[in-house]
């Protein structure tokens, strides 16, 4: 898995939780997340990295860790030439 996935993904996770730290067993519905949330994670998440995740990824493991896990799998693309968020 690539480290860039991950540190992505980390960071759109604190974005759409509005926390400064994350932990890799944290649970995104724990930590205040809720659906919609859950939604606006998953957009930002195929928009950086290219890869669509179903809703249901948050519900069967919906700690960061497994996310990450989830778009290593789903064959997430790094993202040196993603687009730059203004």
């Amino acid at each position: 898995m690539s480290q860039q996935i991950a540190n992505i993904v980390t960071e759109e996770w604190k974005e759409v939780l509005g926390i400064s730290d994350a932990v890799p067993g944290g649970d995104f519905f724990a930590l205040g997340g809720d659906s919609l949330m859950a939604a606006t994670l998953l957009m930002r998440i195929e928009h950086r990295l290219g890869v669509v995740l179903h809703i249901d990824t948050l519900f069967v493991d919906g700690t960061l860790e497994g996310v990450i896990a989830a778009c290593a799998s789903a064959g997430a693309r790094d993202a040196t030439s993603s687009v730059q968020r203004g």
